[in-house]
C-alpha cells in the first residue's frame, strides 16, 4: 500500500516544497497543511489521546497492520470530538484522516460522508476563501476520481484550484498538485487540449521551484509525454522522453528496469516519427536491460520482444511504401514525348535510366523489408515462447495455491524439475498472462502475413483466439470466478481464526487484516470487480482485433491456400459483438 500523506493538522511538521512536489506526484496522496492560528483547546486527556491515536494510526499503516490502524483513527475521531468539539477543525482533521484511510482501502461508502463532514467543518470555521478549505476540496476530488466520478472530481478540483490560485498564488507546489490531478480528470473526459495545458503548467511551476529533477517531476513528464503521443504531438513527446531517459541513466544506471521502460517509451515516440534506426537501437538496449535485470525468460521480456517485433514490422511497411513511391515517381519522370526524333530518343534514354535507378532502389527497399520481416518473425516467435511459458506457469501456480503439500510443496516449486522463469517471483495472474500470450501470437500472425505466409498467419490468430476462449470460457466471467474464490478464501481464513503476523498483512495483494474478514471481503470485492471489468474489456478488444485480422486474411485479395472461411469468421465477429 502506498504511504499516506496526512492532511490538515496531523503532519508533525510542514514539508519542504521539494518534498511536497515529490509526494504530490502520487495520485493517492492528499494535500498537507497545518492548523495555523487555530485556537487551542484546554489540554485534557482527550486532546492528548487524539494526538496519540493519530500518530499510532500512521505508524500501523506503515507496518501494514490495517485493522489496528483503523481502530486508532476511529479513536482519534472520538477523542477529537470529546476534546475539541464537533465543529472544531481538529475534528475535521480526524475525519479526513479516517476518510483517506478508507479511500485507500477502497471502502468508498464509508469515506464519502467523512470527507464531506471535514469540508463542512472547515468551511464553517474559516470561510470559503482559505487554503485549508482548498485542501479539503482537493481530497474530495481525489475520492471522486478514485470512483471514476469524473464530473464531481472535476468540480472539486476546479474549486480547489481557484482557491489555491487566490490564496497561495501561481507558484506554489500545492497549486501545481491540483493542476496535475485536474489534468488527469480532463484527459479522461476527453478534453485533451486542456489536460495537456494543465499538465504543462503544473510542470512549469515545479521547474521554477527548482525541483524539476525530482522523481515526482520526472513522473509527471512521463505522463505528459504519454498525452502528447496520444494527441499526435510526437516531436514534443520526444523531447520530454529524452530528458527522462537522461535522468534515469544518470541516477539509476543502464541495467535498471526503469531505464528499460524509459528507452521503450522514447523508441515509441521515435517510431511515430519514422526514426527507425534510433528507435531500433533503443529497443535493443531496453531488451538488454530487461534481460540483465530480470532474466531472459521473464514475462516482461516477452513484452519488450513483442514491441521490438512490432517496430520491425512498422519499419518494413515504411520501407515498402517508400520503395513504391520512388518507383512510381521515376516511372513518370520521362514526361510527355517530344516532337522530334532526337528528343524522343533522348527522352526514351532518360526514362530508361530513371527506370533502372528506380528498379535498383525498389530492389534494395524490398530486400531491406524482407530482412525486417524475417527479424519480426524470429523475434515474435521468441516472445510467444516466453509468454506461453509464463501462462502455463501461472496456471500451475493457481492449481498449487492453497495446496502446499501437492507436487513437492513449496520446495518443489522453488526447485522445479524443468526450467522455469529466470527470476524467482510470484507468477502473473492467468488472465493477464493469457492476454499477453494472445497479443504475442497476434504480432506473430502479423509478421507471417507480412512474410506472405497467410496460412501460418491464420494459424497464429486462431491459436490466440483459442487461448482466449480457454482462459475466459464465459467471456470475462473467469475474473469474476477468481474474485469469488478469493473472497471465500478470506472468509475461510477469518473463520479459522488465522492470526498471522501483522507484517504479512501489508504484503498480501488484497491487503486484508486478520480478524477483519467482513471488511476484507468488501475490499477484495470492490477491487476485483473493477479489475474484472478492465480485463474483460481488454479481452473483448483483443478478440475483435484478432477476428478483424482473420477476416482480412479470408478475403480473396489475401491469396494463398488455407484461407479461413469468411462467412464463418463474420459470424464469430458478430457473436463477439465487434463493431466495424
Amino acid at each position: 500500500m502506498r504511504h499516506l500523506t496526512w492532511s490538515l493538522a496531523d503532519s508533525p511538521q510542514q514539508q519542504t516544497q521539494a518534498q511536497q512536489a515529490d509526494d504530490s506526484s502520487c495520485p493517492d496522496c492528499a494535500s498537507d497543511i497545518q492548523l495555523e492560528d487555530q485556537p487551542v483547546a484546554i489540554s485534557n486527556s482527550a486532546t492528548a489521546q487524539w494526538r496519540v491515536f493519530t500518530d499510532m494510526g500512521r505508524e500501523l499503516v506503515q507496518q501494514g497492520r490495517h485493522g489496528e490502524a483503523e481502530r486508532c483513527f476511529k479513536k482519534a475521531v472520538e477523542m477529537a470530538r470529546e476534546g475539541f468539539g464537533e465543529e472544531d477543525p481538529h475534528m475535521a482533521s480526524a475525519c479526513n484522516n479516517l476518510a483517506e484511510f478508507y479511500r485507500l482501502r477502497r471502502r468508498y461508502d464509508e469515506a464519502e460522508p467523512l470527507y464531506k463532514q471535514a469540508l463542512q467543518i472547515l468551511t464553517k470555521a474559516y470561510g470559503l476563501h482559505d487554503a485549508r478549505v482548498a485542501f479539503a476540496l482537493h481530497n474530495l476530488g481525489g475520492f471522486h476520481l478514485a470512483r471514476r466520478q469524473l464530473e464531481q472530481a472535476a468540480e472539486c478540483y476546479e474549486q480547489a484550484l481557484r482557491l489555491k490560485l487566490e490564496v497561495l498564488g501561481t507558484g506554489h507546489s500545492e497549486t501545481s498538485n491540483t493542476m496535475f490531478h485536474l489534468a488527469q480528470v480532463r484527459w479522461q473526459q476527453g478534453e485533451g487540449r486542456q489536460a495537456i495545458q494543465l499538465m504543462q503548467d503544473s510542470l512549469e511551476i515545479m521547474e521554477a521551484q527548482g525541483v524539476g529533477a525530482t522523481p515526482g517531476c520526472v513522473r509527471r513528464r512521463g505522463r505528459l509525454a504519454e498525452m502528447l503521443l496520444e494527441a499526435g504531438r510526437a516531436e514534443e513527446a520526444e523531447r520530454l522522453l529524452r530528458s527522462i531517459l537522461s535522468y534515469v541513466e544518470s541516477t539509476q544506471g543502464l541495467e535498471h528496469g526503469n531505464y528499460a521502460a524509459a528507452a521503450e517509451n522514447l523508441a515509441a515516440a521515435l517510431q511515430r516519427r519514422g526514426q527507425w534506426d534510433e528507435a531500433r537501437g533503443l529497443m535493443h538496449r531496453a531488451l538488454e536491460a530487461r534481460t540483465t535485470h530480470v532474466g531472459a525468460r521473464h514475462p516482461v521480456v516477452a513484452v519488450t520482444l513483442r514491441k521490438l517485433a512490432e517496430l520491425e514490422l512498422a519499419a518494413a511497411a515504411a520501407e515498402e511504401a517508400t520503395a513504391a513511391s520512388t518507383a512510381a515517381g521515376a516511372t513518370t519522370s520521362g514526361g510527355p514525348a517530344a516532337g522530334s526524333a532526337a528528343s524522343s530518343t533522348a527522352a526514351a534514354a532518360g526514362a530508361g535510366a530513371g527506370g533502372g535507378a528506380a528498379s535498383a532502389s525498389a530492389s534494395g527497399g524490398v530486400a531491406l523489408k524482407e530482412r525486417e520481416v524475417q527479424e519480426a518473425v524470429a523475434i515474435s516467435q521468441e516472445a510467444v515462447s516466453i509468454a506461453q511459458q509464463a501462462y502455463q506457469e501461472s496456471l500451475d501456480w493457481e492449481r498449487r495455491r492453497g495446496q502446499p503439500e501437492a507436487g513437492g510443496g513449496l520446495l518443489g516449486w522453488l526447485r522445479p524439475s524443468k526450467p522455469q522463469l529466470s527470476a524467482l517471483r510470484r507468477p502473473q495472474r492467468p488472465d493477464a498472462a493469457a492476454l499477453e500470450a494472445a497479443q504475442c501470437l497476434q504480432t506473430l500472425g502479423q509478421a507471417h502475413a507480412a512474410a506472405r505466409q497467410p496460412a501460418a498467419a491464420a494459424s497464429d490468430l486462431e491459436e490466440a483466439l483459442q487461448l482466449l476462449a480457454d482462459a475466459f470460457p464465459h467471456g470475462g466471467s473467469k475474473a469474476q470466478q477468481e474474485q469469488e474464490q478469493e473472497q471465500q478464501e478470506v472468509a475461510a481464513a477469518d473463520e479459522a481464526g488465522d492470526g498471522g503476523s501483522n507484517g504479512r498483512a501489508g504484503e498480501e495483494e488484497a491487503g486484508t487484516e486478520p480478524g477483519d474478514g467482513t471488511s476484507a471481503v468488501a475490499v477484495i470485492g470492490a477491487r476485483e470487480q473493477a479489475r474484472a471489468a478492465r480485463v474483460d474489456k481488454a479481452r473483448h478488444e483483443l478478440a475483435c482485433g484478432l477476428l478483424a485480422e482473420l477476416l482480412a486474411l479470408a478475403q480473396p485479395a489475401a491469396g494463398g491456400g488455407g484461407a479461413p472461411d469468411p462467412q464463418h469468421v463474420q459470424r464469430r465477429f458478430a457473436q463477439e459483438g465487434c463493431s466495424g
